[in-house]
Parts: C-alpha cells; sequence; structure tokens
C-alpha cells in the first residue's frame, strides 16, 4: 500500500480542520443581520421590519431568552428577545443600547439594541410587515 507523500499531509489536517470549523462555525445570535428566517438560528426568526434584518425569537419564550439577549415588551400583544448591551458590549452598525425603556408594564428593561429612531422599515417574512418597534417613544 502506497503512503501519502509527507507534503500531501498538511494539506489533508488543514482541510480537516477547515471541515470541523465550519461544522461549529458561529451560530448566528439574537440581533445579528438577516436577509430571511434561515439566516438566524432555528427557532429564531428575522425581523425585516428591523433595518438590516435582525434575528430575534417572537414571543419570548417562557424559560426566557437565550444568552446575550433580554425579552422586551413593546406593547402587551408582542414580545421579543432582543441583543443585550451595556458600556462595553456594542450594538452594530444603525443600532444603539437603549438603557432607558419602560415596557407596557412599567418595568424597566435591562439594556437592548434597538435600530436608530428614524430608520426606514421593512416587511416582516410574512409580507405582513410586523412595524418597527420604537424602543425611543417608551
Amino acid at each position: 500500500m502506497k503512503r501519502p507523500a509527507s507534503s500531501s499531509i498538511p494539506i489533508i489536517l488543514l482541510a480537516v480542520a477547515s471541515s470541523i470549523l465550519a461544522a461549529t462555525g458561529c451560530t448566528p445570535s439574537i440581533g445579528d443581520a438577516c436577509e430571511s428566517s434561515t439566516d438566524c438560528d432555528s427557532n429564531h426568526v428575522c425581523d425585516l421590519s428591523q433595518t438590516g434584518g435582525y434575528c430575534t425569537i417572537s414571543p419570548c419564550p417562557r424559560a426566557g431568552c437565550p444568552g446575550g439577549s433580554v425579552c422586551v415588551r413593546f406593547d402587551r400583544l408582542s414580545s421579543w428577545c432582543m441583543q443585550s448591551c451595556s458600556i462595553f458590549d456594542y450594538c452594530r452598525d444603525d443600532y444603539r443600547c437603549v438603557t432607558d425603556f419602560i415596557d407596557c408594564d412599567g418595568n424597566l428593561v435591562d439594556p437592548f439594541c434597538n435600530q436608530v429612531a428614524g430608520e426606514p422599515a421593512g416587511q416582516g417574512d410574512d409580507g405582513a410587515g410586523s412595524g418597527v418597534r420604537d424602543a425611543n417613544e417608551g
């Protein structure tokens, strides 16, 4: 049996390492940009009413939102998992860290990333348009 040439071993190792990284690569997170729900994690949806799309879960799960996100109730009928932020955890471009949002029950919500007010709204995945969640209006 013929052994592989020693010069091909690094190439084989590189191919195996690339396959492992591709299989365990970055999983989309709450708040990531998206063009459709297939760009998000399996139980997330792409909210296209948000600038650049926004991977989220709606309504928030009873068990709570995934790590790195917070449940925000913009009104009594809807809740959304939004990316958490702080002075050290930044939001992506066209988004800001909302630190003073009071939800529909009068509770101060932990800081979260939301689109900058005045950005145009798109249509939701279903074409119905879920509307801009404007945390700046309170």
